[in-house]
């Protein structure tokens, strides 16, 4: 299914004078594209800070962020790297959360690579939930992206929000989790969410979870861990 267009939801839920400043700061964007970089902070003002704006969990200081990348012109690598750099955590955010739809602007699919590594060596949540988003988790290596998933689970990242998660889960990142969901139930720490979604693959290691006093394996992956073990020969009861 095809996402609404961030434009039409904008306009129906911006007050008329903040959308008034949002098609200004867009016309001009499109003049100047380097006259983002004073627009961009300038959203959390006009437009909302970390307001909702759908169902989805979409933000609208994101989207109006968005809508100003879209009305430029040109290159946007560098620009994308002045906004990332030069800002906060919303402008950062914002930042990651545009790079699928600015594909066609880089001079590579992977060319902003270096903001989401820059995001993942931090430890701030917010950052590491874009990071992960579906440029990151299209675009990372395979070791790159299982240490994101680690990470974001250590900071209490749920899992769900890591695009691509069920196509590059290998048994490597379920192993790696399985040692973090018994590392966290002996030190009586919540497990991180989603991290089922990963084990639901490899249901011996569910198995060896679910032997361990210490770890609440959840009663549905008691029922289908030991039939899918059998299905694949990995033993079970």
């Amino acid at each position: 299914m095809t996402a609404p267009d961030p434009l039409s939801l904008v306009r129906d839920v911006l007050p008329p004078a903040d959308l008034a400043w949002l098609e200004k700061a867009r016309a001009r964007a499109a003049a100047d594209p380097r006259s983002v970089i004073l627009l961009f902070p300038a959203v959390g003002r006009h437009c909302g800070r970390r307001r909702a704006l759908d169902a989805g969990g979409r933000r609208l200081d994101d989207a109006c962020r968005a809508l100003l990348l879209d009305a430029t012109t040109g290159p946007v690598l560098d620009l994308l790297g002045d906004l990332y750099h030069d800002g906060g955590v919303d402008e950062r955010r914002a930042v990651l959360k545009a790079l699928p739809r600015l594909l066609d602007r880089l001079p590579a699919e992977s060319a902003a690579l270096a903001l989401v590594h820059d995001a993942l060596r931090g430890d701030d949540p917010v950052l590491l939930e874009a990071a992960v988003g579906p440029y990151g988790g299209r675009h990372l290596d395979q070791d790159s992206f299982r240490r994101a998933v680690l990470k974001c689970a250590l900071a209490g990242v749920p899992l769900t929000a890591v695009a691509t998660l069920r196509e590059r889960a290998d048994r490597t990142l379920a192993r790696m989790l399985a040692g973090l969901v018994r590392d966290r139930a002996a030190a009586g720490l919540d497990l991180p969410e989603g991290v089922w979604v990963v084990l639901h693959d490899h249901p011996d290691l569910v198995l060896d979870l679910d032997a361990d006093e210490a770890v609440r394996v959840p009663g549905e992956a008691r029922t289908w861990a030991p039939r899918l073990a059998r299905t694949l020969g990995m033993g079970g009861a």
